[in-house]
Formats: C-alpha cells, structure tokens, sequence
C-alpha cells in the first residue's frame, strides 16, 4: 500500500510514477505495520562498493 501526503500521483526522478492508495491524514496508525523507504536528494549519488578511487585529491 503506498501512503503520501496527497492523493497526486508521484513521479520519481527514474521515470516510475507510483499513485498513493492513501493520504496520511487518512493512514490509521494503530491498524497497521509499517516499512519506511526514505528516498534521496536530488542528484545524489548512491554508495558504491568498493569505493571508487579518487584522482586528483
């Protein structure tokens, strides 16, 4: 079940646009369980392993 802060559909800067079945307003706390995934700032990088050698430093 996807939970947001509207009903508006969301597009992620991938190109997957994900409509929230909820609002949190509307989310009962006590009636579920829950799975946080926070997503990244924009132009972030994710980790890589191993690291990638930094030239010029």
């Amino acid at each position: 079940m996807a939970v947001a802060e509207s009903d508006n559909p969301i597009t992620t800067k991938g190109g997957i646009t994900l409509t929230p079945d909820i609002t949190i307003d509307a989310l009962d706390p006590t009636e579920s369980a829950m799975l946080t995934v926070p997503g990244r700032t924009a132009g972030s990088r994710a980790p890589t392993w191993p690291p990638r050698p930094t030239i010029g430093t």
